[in-house]
């Protein structure tokens, strides 16, 4: 999640917890500000509010996150360094909720695949390559088919995928997307046979399919302002400065307010619930049929 929005990209450590069993808040994360007070009350009325902007699946996301038991994302998983998206449980993993479909509605999701696209033959897309190849046993001789297009963007990430760019920050517009992703990444994978040039020699993979998806997590770690927020939806930048300057909740702007919410008020709520576990996120897959060759050599 990142700034005014709800998923994360910085990790933490693990703190697993029971759920529906209440612990008790840490001095650090206690307040007696009546804002915040109220906030910690009224957030779970926080998806409804987004259901009436239209932000669906930023609700669906949020009520993911309620109903699982408490549970705070390692910073090894987060970064893919301590885990494969195929050894993550379900509790831990949706691939249900954003769709690749609804991805692409967006203008800077279209602009991070077209931004992948031009990577296809980059150095660093090569040396990936390379070494997707030789963790499935290609040695340089023969054929190996790696991958296939009925694959998923779990199996695709552990197998095939060659290169990503990260997209989403604070200053898009206030939409869907601002609110379920923040800054995700748009992953790039191929399918295709690796061979030996006959008459010269060199390494070659030829291209047939190309694989976009998204990966991002969902969590509540670091500290940044996520909006202010009524029962109708949050303020746009102008009217949570007036908020922010008059130092109020919501003065009826869009109905009962909230309040100002941070990521702080959600690690509240988890710490005194027993509730709220994050996870990480898989789109689903689109596919590009190509015919491509890469030189190896």
């Amino acid at each position: 999640m990142q700034t005014s929005s709800f998923s994360h990209v910085h990790g933490s450590s693990d703190a697993s917890v029971e759920p529906g069993k209440s612990h008790a808040s840490t001095g650090s994360e206690k307040s007696s500000r009546p804002n915040e007070q109220r906030s910690r009350a009224n957030i779970k009325a926080i998806p409804a509010a987004m259901r009436q902007m239209g932000w669906f699946v930023s609700a669906d996301l949020m009520e993911r996150w309620f109903s699982n038991g408490a549970w705070v994302l390692p910073r090894g998983w987060k970064e893919g360094t301590d885990i494969k998206a195929s050894q993550l449980s379900l509790a831990h993993l949706d691939t249900r909720i954003v769709s690749m479909a609804w991805v692409m509605g967006f203008p800077r999701a279209r602009v991070a695949v077209n931004e992948l696209m031009n990577k296809i033959r980059s150095l660093p897309t090569i040396d990936q390559l390379k070494r997707r190849l030789r963790d499935s046993g290609w040695n340089g001789s023969g054929v190996l088919h790696l991958g296939h297009t009925g694959m998923s963007a779990v199996q695709l990430d552990d197998m095939c995928q060659v290169n990503f760019v990260s997209f989403g920050g604070p200053f898009d517009t206030l939409d869907d997307m601002y609110g379920a992703l923040g800054k995700a990444a748009m992953k790039m994978a191929f399918v295709g046979r690796a061979t030996v040039d006959p008459s010269t020699r060199r390494l070659r993979f030829a291209i047939s399919d190309i694989a976009f998806y998204l990966r991002d997590t969902y969590d509540f770690n670091g500290d940044q302002p996520l909006g202010t927020w009524s029962e109708f939806g949050v303020l746009n930048k102008s009217e949570a400065l007036a908020n922010i300057l008059l130092d109020g909740l919501g003065f009826g702007w869009h109905g009962e307010p909230i309040g100002r919410i941070d990521n702080a008020v959600f690690r509240r709520y988890r710490a005194q619930s027993g509730w709220g576990g994050d996870f990480i996120l898989y789109s689903n897959v689109l596919w590009k049929k190509v015919d491509l060759v890469i030189d190896l050599s």
